[in-house]
């Protein structure tokens, strides 16, 4: 399963930006490639993933293990607080959270997909 305009973030200077990305939940792992599909960004095993969450905010937002609310700082670029909620996937592993942009016509798709592949519960 293949699934573009998804926008994954990356640390670029210190800011956490979005980048032009493509899903793929393939075989035993979740990875993400450039826009083209061709080159790999990230590559992640289901069974690293320890919890989803799913967040329609500015700011992407999940709970961590105490149940205390995380918010991570996303650049937005100029004139950010004129823009509206979006749709954030973000994936807890043991070294850091993997975060995931979803547009409004794949959204239900790659929640669904998510759940059936990586067999993980995306909580809201």
């Amino acid at each position: 399963m293949n699934f573009k305009d998804v926008k994954m973030l990356i640390t670029q200077g210190g800011t956490l930006r979005d980048r032009d990305a493509v899903l793929s939940l393939g075989g035993d792992r979740l990875t993400v490639l450039d826009r083209d599909g061709k080159t790999e960004l990230m590559s992640l095993p289901y069974g690293a993933i320890e919890q989803a969450f799913y967040s329609r905010s500015k700011q992407p937002k999940w709970k961590d293990a105490n149940g205390k609310e995380q918010v991570a700082n996303v650049d937005l670029g100029k004139m950010s607080f004129f823009r509206g909620d979006r749709h954030w996937l973000i994936f807890i592993t043991q070294s850091q959270p993997v975060f995931l942009r979803l547009e409004d016509a794949n959204l239900q798709a790659v929640l669904a997909g998510v759940q059936q592949r990586a067999g993980v519960t995306v909580r809201r």
